[in-house]
């Protein structure tokens, strides 16, 4: 149910930034042709100059609430224990298994634990999203942060359990690389 909220809610003002910005490139472009064009003074060089201030306020005000500190370490804590949490339910050989282990060696060595199919994919495109966002709006912040290494780790591990599974793999990366 949390995954769905910040879904519909946080992850949805993402994709109106991004949308945004997509605007933004395309007055953006249309200004500068029409300054070349017919001159800064021209009547649609003014008007897309005003269209284009108004694009950026909307870029920049949303960019603000999306990166704004507490948000981001309370959506990295979730989406830490979350891929935690994914990495463990792969690891464990069997659904009667409770304890959390380290896991020794990467790849896993067995099939998949079958209660990764009861896993909706929206929380693995949440988090695909999220590191997407971070890569795309704010790529310092995770080298500010002082538990950088686990977090790292934390990330690369899950790659490697999901990207192993062929039912996994072409969702998992087509998701990640925008495909």
């Amino acid at each position: 149910m949390a995954h769905y909220a910040y879904s519909c809610s946080v992850h949805r003002l993402r994709r109106i930034l991004s949308k945004v910005t997509e605007d933004i490139s395309r007055i953006r472009d249309a200004y500068k042709n029409s300054v070349d064009k017919n001159g800064i003074n021209h009547k649609t060089s003014q008007d897309l100059s005003e269209s284009l201030g108004k694009y950026l306020t909307v870029f920049y005000n949303l960019k603000s609430v999306l990166n704004e500190p507490r948000l981001l370490d309370l959506s990295n804590a979730f989406f830490t224990g979350t891929c935690s949490w994914l990495v463990h339910l792969a690891s464990i050989q069997s659904k009667n298994e409770e304890s959390i282990s380290r896991i020794r060696k990467l790849p896993l060595l067995f099939e998949p634990n079958e209660q990764l199919s009861y896993i909706p994919e929206l929380i693995v495109k949440n988090i695909i999203d999220y590191w997407k966002f971070l890569l795309r709006f704010n790529s310092v912040y995770f080298e500010v942060k002082q538990e950088k290494k686990t977090i790292t780790n934390l990330k690369f591990s899950f790659c490697k359990v999901y990207g192993r599974y062929s039912q996994c793999v072409y969702r998992f990366y087509s998701g990640f690389y925008g495909r």
